[in-house]
Order: structure tokens, then sequence, then C-alpha cells
């Protein structure tokens, strides 16, 4: 491990992967929307707008 930086040797003492930075060009087709994704956030934010009250009430806020 000596040779490892520390990200490396935090990885490798969790028993997981420390893949490689992305691209500029990768983290920006990350940043865009998967279609239809839009639609089911904005019917999920309207749901519980529309019933807030109720899901409070469920949480016992």
């Amino acid at each position: 491990m000596p040779n490892n930086n520390v990200t490396e040797q935090i990885a490798q003492l969790l028993g997981v992967e420390f893949p490689p930075p992305l691209d500029p060009s990768e983290i920006k087709s990350l940043q865009k929307a998967l279609p239809g994704y839009q639609a089911v956030a904005d019917d999920a934010a309207r749901f519980c707008q529309n019933h807030a009250d109720a899901l409070l009430e469920q949480q016992g806020c």
C-alpha cells in the first residue's frame, strides 16, 4: 500500500473499486434528464403538493 494515494488506500480497505474520473463530456451527458424522467418528477411533486396534509399526518408531523 505505500505507493497508493490515500483514496486508493481507502478504496482497498473498503473493498471497493475506485474508477477513474469521468471526462467533461461524460459528466455533461449525466446532467441531462432521461426521457420521461422530468414528467415523472413533476407528477410526484404535484401529488405531494396536493396531498401534503395527508402525507404529513401519516408521518406524524
